[in-house]
């Protein structure tokens, strides 16, 4: 027993003498260790909240590294997230202005026209149709807004391309109809399968096909054809200019001298669709007349 005493006193008293020590160094070299720490939080009090600026991580400990790499991705998220908001609003403020502009004077003349029934009725099918500009205006701001904040696609399933194509040719039946413009549908083939959004590859069909119907003259014809490697969508309106057909599908971009209504976002919403899909879009003049949209399978 003192034996064994004399061996425990022994080691004991050391550790006792050099354990303030040794805590003292430890506290010294954790809170050394964690300054670059201290200076990435107090980085991060001071930062404005639209700062997309990354933190430096040149002297962030190893194990904390990847913890700052994913805060600075989640910066550049956040910061295309406002981005895209701002650019949304912007958009939204400058186009809706002259709609807005022009169903307030539309408004003026009904009051104006008293007892004047051809005037009132004149102002009263403008504002209709300003109305229904404005609100297809609306619509599709929020749906490229929807499409912009989507980086994949989820709960997708195999597409069906040959009844994707008669289901949107029924629904644009009677827009056409009321233009005077005649549906048709080839097949030439099947396309393979693929995986992808029901919803929005008719959305995008709806767009190219009301965009045909709307330029095609009355008793003129808007031919679908379906073949194993393409989807293209033809019509016989006037056609674009070679020197316009390059900024077809730029947002709010329309060929000068267009005589239809539009807010020159329906090709831009068709390619954010194709290009969520993996696929390719193309716009070009046909040779005997008309325009043609190619979608690439």
């Amino acid at each position: 027993r003192d034996m064994a005493l004399g061996m425990v006193t022994g080691q004991l008293v050391p550790w006792l003498a050099t354990l303030p020590v040794l805590m003292l160094l430890i506290a010294l070299m954790v809170g050394r260790e964690l300054r670059p720490l201290r200076a990435v939080a107090a980085g991060l009090r001071r930062r404005a909240p639209d700062d997309a600026t990354p933190l430096d991580a040149r002297q962030v400990p190893t194990e904390v590294r990847p913890l700052v790499d994913a805060l600075n991705a989640l910066f550049a998220r956040i910061n295309a997230l406002l981005v895209r908001e701002r650019r949304f609003t912007s958009d939204a403020a400058h186009e809706l202005r002259s709609p807005l502009a022009a169903l307030r004077v539309q408004t003026e003349v009904v009051q104006l026209a008293g007892d004047d029934a051809p005037m009132r009725e004149h102002a009263l099918d403008n504002l209709t149709v300003g109305i229904d500009r404005a609100t297809r205006l609306v619509d599709q701001l929020l749906t490229l807004s929807r499409l912009d904040s989507l980086s994949d696609l989820a709960e997708l399933a195999p597409i069906d391309w040959n009844e994707l194509v008669m289901m949107t040719l029924a629904e644009q039946d009677r827009l056409a109809h009321a233009a005077g413009v005649t549906l048709r549908y080839e097949q030439q083939g099947t396309p393979p399968v693929r995986q992808g959004q029901t919803l929005l590859l008719s959305l995008l069909l709806r767009n190219l096909l009301d965009n045909a119907v709307r330029y095609t003259p009355q008793g003129g014809a808007v031919t679908v054809t379906l073949s194993e490697r393409s989807l293209t969508v033809e019509d016989e309106g006037p056609g674009v200019t070679t020197e316009h057909l390059a900024r077809l599908g730029e947002r709010f971009y329309r060929p000068p001298g267009q005589e239809q209504t539009g807010s020159g976002l329906g090709l831009s919403i068709v390619q954010r669709i194709a290009g969520l899909h993996g696929l390719q879009v193309s716009f070009a003049n046909r040779p005997t007349g008309g325009f043609v949209a190619r979608l690439a399978l």
